[in-house]
Parts: C-alpha cells; sequence; structure tokens
C-alpha cells in the first residue's frame, strides 16, 4: 500500500502552526474558526496589548526618574564615641601682646594708641576692613599669630571626660581660623578610644566638662561681645561656625546635649548624586589627610573661581595648595572677590560640583544654660578667679539610641522588573517563559526556511516533495455534479458509490478543513482509506470537520 507524500507547507503556513504549537493567548488568533469571533479577539488583544504598553511605559519612566524615599529606624549604638570638640576665644588675639610688639601694622592706631570702646559701627568696618585681612595675613605667619593669641595653656583652667582629666597638651590640636586667629580641637586627631566611648551611660556627668578663662583683659577695642564659642562636628571635618557654633556665656554653665543620627544618601543617578571621597577636579588642590565634606569644598570652589577671575586669592578664605596666586589688595581685586563672595550660587550645585557625602554623621544638639550662685575661688590661694570671666561647658551624649535616615529607591530594579511582569501577565497572559517561546518559534521558523530554501537550491528549484492541492468540499461537489446525472446524485447514496468498480477505496482520504491542528493528530499527514480503517483510532469520529470523499479516476 502506497502512502502519499506530505506536502510542504508555506512560511506563514509553518509559523502559524509553530504558534499553535507553543503559545497561549496568541494561538487563539491562529485556530479561531469563526470570523466574528476573531475580530473580538482582535479587538480585546489590541486593548489590552495598549494598556500593556502604556503601563509599563509609566513604570520604566518613574524608574528611570530615579526617585528616592526616606526610611528612618532607630537602634541602640553598641558603642558610641564622643565627635570632635573645637572652641575659640570670640577675641583673637591679645592687646597687650599685639600693642608691644606690632606697632608697625595697620590696626595699631584705632587699637593701641586710642582708649575706650568703639563705636558698634565703627568697631564692625574695622574689623571686616583693617583687622580680618590682618589676621588673614597674619596666618601664613605662624610664629607671629601664634604669638599673638590666646593659647590653650591660657584658657583651658580645667578639663574632664569620665571624671578622669584631659589637661594634657597632646591632646588638643591649633587650627587657624580666618575670623578667631586660632581655635583648638580635642577628640580631633589625638584621643584615646576607651575614654570617650560609651555604651550605656548617657549622664552630664560622664561627658566632656571644659573650665576656660575668657582673658576679658586682653580684649580689644574693637571686639563688641566677650565669651567662647564652641562646635561639636565630626572628626577629620573643618568646622563651620555658621552651622554648628554654639555660644558660651561667661559665668554661666552651657549643657550641650548630643544625639546621634547616621545619614545613607543614593549616588548618582539618583538625585542627590553623593559621593564617598573628593570629585576629581578638586583633587590636586587638597592637602594630606582631607576629609571630604561639602562646605569645604564649596570654599575651594570660591576660592579659586577669584584665583581665575580676579587674579588673587580672598582673604577671607582659608588657602589651598597649589593656588600661587598673591592675596587681593587693591581695591578692583578686592571688589572683584568680594563680588564672587556674595553670589549664593557659589555655595550651591549650580556653579560647584560639591554634592553631599553618602555616608555622613550628623549631631543634633540640644542646649540649656544656668547662672552661678557664686564666683569661682581656688580656696586659699591668693590668686583669686572671681575677677576672671570664666565659662563652663558639659557636653555629653544624651541619649546611646543611634537614628538611622536612609534613603532607598522608590523603585528598585528587582521592583520595576516585577512590575513589568505583572502587567503582561495580568493584561495578556504573558510570562518572560512564553517571550523566550515566542523568541524560540522565530528561530525555528528561521531554521525551516534556511532548510527549505537550501532544498530548493539542491533540486534546481524544484522541491523533492510532492506538493498536493487538497481540493475543497466544494470543488469535488461540483466535480460530482459534472460527472453524473442529477437524478442520480440525488438518490444514489455514498456508500453505493464507494462499491462500485470504478472507485478505488484505497484512495478514500479524509478531507479536512484549511485549520491548523494539534491534539490528536499532526493536520500534515494525509491517510489512506486502508490506514484510517485499521489505524488505532478513526479521525472521522472525532471532529465534524471531517467528511468521507471519494476521488474518483
Amino acid at each position: 500500500m502506497c502512502r502519499l507524500k506530505s506536502r510542504e507547507k508555506e512560511p506563514l503556513a509553518k509559523l502559524k502552526e509553530l504558534f499553535a504549537e507553543s503559545t497561549t493567548g496568541i494561538d487563539r488568533l491562529v485556530i479561531i474558526e469563526n470570523r466574528w469571533r476573531f475580530w473580538i479577539f482582535c479587538t480585546v488583544y489590541v486593548v489590552f496589548l495598549v494598556l500593556t504598553i502604556f503601563s509599563i511605559g509609566k513604570t520604566l519612566q518613574n524608574h528611570f526618574e530615579y526617585r528616592d524615599i526616606v526610611s528612618i529606624s532607630m537602634s541602640e549604638g553598641a558603642t558610641l564615641i564622643l565627635p570632635a570638640v573645637t572652641f575659640c576665644n570670640l577675641n583673637p588675639m591679645k592687646a597687650s601682646v599685639f600693642c608691644a610688639t606690632q606697632q608697625e601694622e595697620s590696626p595699631y592706631k584705632e587699637l593701641c594708641e586710642q582708649k575706650g570702646p568703639m563705636d558698634a559701627d565703627a568697631a564692625r568696618n574695622f574689623t571686616r576692613d583693617i583687622l580680618y585681612p590682618y589676621l588673614n595675613r597674619a596666618r601664613y605667619l605662624n610664629d607671629t599669630l601664634n604669638s599673638l593669641v590666646h593659647t590653650k595653656q591660657d584658657m583651658v583652667l580645667n578639663c574632664t571626660v569620665k571624671g578622669d582629666n584631659c589637661l594634657d597638651d597632646g591632646w588638643y590640636d591649633a587650627e587657624l581660623n580666618e575670623r578667631f586667629g586660632v581655635c583648638y580641637c580635642i577628640f580631633c586627631k589625638k584621643y584615646n578610644a576607651t575614654k570617650i566611648s560609651y555604651s550605656a551611660s548617657n549622664l552630664p556627668v560622664d561627658g566632656l566638662t571644659l573650665v576656660m578663662d575668657i582673658e576679658k583683659n586682653e580684649y580689644l577695642r574693637s571686639s563688641l561681645e566677650m565669651g567662647m564659642i564652641v562646635m561639636v562636628h565630626r572628626r577629620g571635618v573643618r568646622p563651620d561656625p555658621n552651622e554648628d557654633g554654639m555660644y558660651l556665656a561667661p559665668y554661666m554653665t552651657t549643657y550641650i546635649g548630643i544625639e546621634m543620627r547616621m545619614m545613607e544618601r543614593l549616588p548618582a543617578p539618583y538625585k542627590d548624586r553623593c559621593v564617598k571621597e573628593w570629585p576629581e577636579m578638586w583633587r590636586a588642590y587638597l592637602g594630606p589627610d582631607n576629609t571630604y565634606f561639602q562646605q569645604l569644598c564649596f570654599m575651594m570652589c570660591s576660592q579659586r573661581a577669584i584665583e581665575q577671575d580676579c587674579g588673587c586669592v580672598s582673604e577671607e578664605l582659608p588657602p589651598f595648595p597649589n593656588m600661587t596666586a598673591d592675596q587681593c589688595k587693591s581695591t578692583k581685586q578686592k571688589n572683584c572677590s568680594s563680588t564672587i563672595l556674595t553670589d549664593s550660587s557659589y555655595r550651591s550645585l549650580k556653579r560647584c560640583d560639591c554634592p553631599l557625602k553618602c555616608s555622613q554623621e550628623i549631631y543634633k544638639t540640644s542646649i540649656s544654660r544656668t547662672g552661678w550662685a557664686q564666683r569661682l575661688r581656688p580656696g586659699e590661694n591668693k590668686n583669686e578667679l572671681h575677677d576672671r570671666a570664666l565659662v563652663k561647658v558639659v557636653i555629653y551624649l544624651e541619649s546611646i539610641i543611634v537614628e538611622n535616615i536612609t534613603k532607598v529607591p522608590e523603585l528598585s530594579d528587582a521592583t520595576t522588573l516585577s512590575n513589568v511582569g505583572g502587567f503582561m501577565g495580568m493584561y495578556l497572559g504573558l510570562s518572560f517563559l512564553v517571550i523566550f517561546e515566542i523568541l524560540e518559534i522565530f528561530v525555528r521558523w528561521f531554521i525551516y526556511l534556511y532548510r527549505r530554501r537550501r532544498r530548493a537550491k539542491a533540486t534546481g528549484g524544484k522541491s523533492d516533495v510532492v506538493r498536493l492541492q487538497k481540493p475543497t468540499a466544494r470543488e469535488l461537489k461540483l466535480k460530482s455534479m459534472k460527472a453524473r446525472p442529477k437524478q442520480e446524485l440525488d438518490s444514489v447514496p455514498i456508500w453505493h458509490i464507494m462499491r462500485q468498480s470504478t472507485v478505488n477505496p484505497a484512495f478514500t482520504a479524509a478531507e479536512r478543513r484549511k485549520v491548523v491542528r494539534y491534539g490528536y493528530f499532526d493536520s500534515s499527514n494525509w491517510r489512506s482509506a486502508y490506514d484510517e480503517k485499521v489505524g488505532p483510532f478513526n479521525p472521522v469520529h472525532f471532529h465534524r470537520s471531517l467528511a468521507p470523499v471519494s476521488i474518483f479516476h
């Protein structure tokens, strides 16, 4: 018994068959027979496809805007360490020493030859125009400045931390300041961590206690205020009096309670664009062991702008390495530098690439003060202290609970991917596995086209597969009506026709509609009547589209 060869499928038909075999949802467009159902399904599918594209587009838009949200949590610090503390006298230098050694300097006449306090407006103008420029010039001559200022030995009368003495000079670091001359920092670089670490106590008595003499008899005529300024700040960071400064009044005890916060920001492309180290463009102007912080970066940016635009460096800003220009002296240079210093854009990200630091310790302080019932006296010592202006400050950890402020992405990569998959599954019934299947279908289809083309070339353009054009039911019926009388067609059953000697039963085939089928059998196989009869099942009994047809010869 001979078997008819399989017919070769057209490329589009093969693609439909592959989709029907593998995909879900999309296969409905391939196998639906009813035209109305087909267009209804197409409309619904297009609507859901548009909704999916719109939802995914909004999700991706929100993701690439790189928004962040703030997460706040509280944790108990296992071991907390007191921050660095910097203190300065509001009077930048001793009047007696200056008048005795600096007769040739410009402030000498106003400060030493005249007596009595200055007028408030005159004092402010003198400080801005004469005194501050002189202090900035003196900073480059450390020996001169150190001989004029209030020293740590003169000011600090008593120091205790956890009840232990901390008067040792090795605990203090001197730092030049353009406003206050020389300031002193304790716990900046040289300290004993075990002495200033805390695990449970938050009592003022266990904190840092300083008793200082402001040396009021050495104040300049131009000094309008009397006292000390103290700044609590991170180690390795230059303190800013405008942000960190707290003023101490004489004859009073000031209590400064500290709460610690940890701030974690996100780097670029998020809006903070935080950094962990100095940006590359500023490293050439840095000295050794300089920790990055934003305010110092803004100062460096302003100083560089003054150097480039004015041809000098400002006396009001700290000097930086590799800035070799002279100080601004002429009126034109001073006006130029003043214009830049008063421009707020040089203290923002508009002009200066000075982002925030990613990980930053923030100290929240609370201040309270008490007056003294009586002046301090050293017992029987003749050198009484009650005539001296003293200040006392107590700095302690108010709580050992650390507040963690963390910025996290509003839409992380995992959340965005999950949302995209959720929209595809909800509207279209697709998953990433189905997308992979669709890609695999096209790969198989291209392989099929490639092999088909190679077979065509090998046979000289003639396929080695017999192409059978399966006639439709209408064509078979018209052919039968032309071959036989009408009355015979109307009255003779098909089984009588099949018993005739002119009909070869071996070529009786089951005609099928032009629909790709899958499941029970491959739609590309053509079986003879004999095969259908003796096979494991008869497709005629399983689908309404099968009908026996006689092929006449």
